[in-house]
This record gives structure tokens, C-alpha cells and sequence, in this order.
């Protein structure tokens, strides 16, 4: 699949999103997960139709990998957009945790993780849940907020740091 095609997955009706009204609702999640020498960290920006975005980052207050901390920061995105009752969902990353060779599964890796069931039930509550790959150079923003979460700086109003001590899964 080339980067520029975008494929539903885990939706009801198994079609891509093409219609006005789908995209007037359509909500796009960025997220990454870093591992520095000052500790683990992940983030998400949840971003609405109309252009605002929430940020939350988070320090991985256990031994993890970069991989484990890039699951962490999905996983915290889909459920705040959950939370907030978001149907449509869009995921856009460059993280290798994404399969874009197939259209009808989101993870690469070991199939059957915990990780990977726990992402895949997440999306089956969407009407529709649809991933991009993307390029490294349009993830530095989101990578330099994980870089961020171990560190004790101060954050940018209305941003939200988290202290997660295991594992969410």
C-alpha cells in the first residue's frame, strides 16, 4: 500500500473513508514512544476535525523498550478517544508497530501479544479506525513530546503529564 492511500479497518462496514459526513467527524491520533538516557517516555496527539488538539505525554516508570513505550502511547490515545465518545478515528505514525502491507491487520511483530489483542479490541469500538504510515520527518513534533515525559521541565499550558508505574496491559 503506498503512503498516500488510507485503508478502514476494524469498522463495521469494512470501506474506506470517502464521505463528507465521515470526514466532518474524523478525528487523527499521532503518537510515539522513546527510550532516552534519562528514561522511557511516550505521547499522543489527539487532534478534532475542526483542528484542535489534545496533547498527554507519559513517563514509563518501568523497564520498557521504545516499542513498548511507542504501545503505551496508542493505547493511551484510543482510550481517551474512547473516553471522549470519538466514532471515526484516524492513526498516523512512523512507528514500525504498524503494518501498512495489509489493509486488514494494524500490527507488525509477534501476532497475538497482549499488546496486539488489547490495540486490536480498542479498535473494533470505532465505527471506523483507519492507520497511515507516515514519514519520520512528520513525527518530530509528537517524538519531541515523548522525549519530554522523564523529564522534570515545566510543560506548555494545558498539556498533561502522566506517571504510569506498569505496564497497561
Amino acid at each position: 500500500m503506498a503512503d498516500s492511500q488510507v485503508h478502514a479497518i476494524f469498522s463495521d462496514n469494512k470501506t474506506d473513508i470517502t464521505h463528507n459526513e465521515d470526514k466532518e467527524n474524523l478525528w487523527t491520533i499521532r503518537f510515539a514512544g522513546i527510550l532516552t538516557a534519562y528514561g522511557v517516555g511516550s505521547a499522543f496527539a489527539l487532534t478534532s476535525p475542526t483542528g484542535i488538539t489534545y496533547h498527554q505525554i507519559t513517563h514509563l516508570r518501568f523497564l520498557a523498550t521504545s516499542a513498548t513505550a511507542e504501545y503505551e502511547g496508542l493505547l493511551a490515545g484510543l482510550r481517551h478517544a474512547l473516553d471522549q465518545g470519538i466514532e471515526h478515528l484516524h492513526i498516523e505514525a512512523d512507528s514500525e508497530i504498524l503494518d501498512t502491507s495489509r489493509s486488514d491487520q494494524l500490527l507488525t511483530g509477534t501476532k497475538g501479544t497482549t499488546y496486539d489483542k488489547e490495540i486490536q479490541l480498542k479498535c473494533t469500538q470505532f465505527q471506523t479506525c483507519t492507520y497511515k504510515r507516515t514519514l519520520r520527518r512528520n513525527s518530530t513534533m509528537i517524538k519531541a513530546l515523548a522525549r519530554q515525559a522523564p523529564l522534570r521541565c515545566l510543560l506548555p499550558s494545558g498539556m498533561i503529564r502522566y506517571s504510569q508505574t506498569s505496564p497497561s496491559v
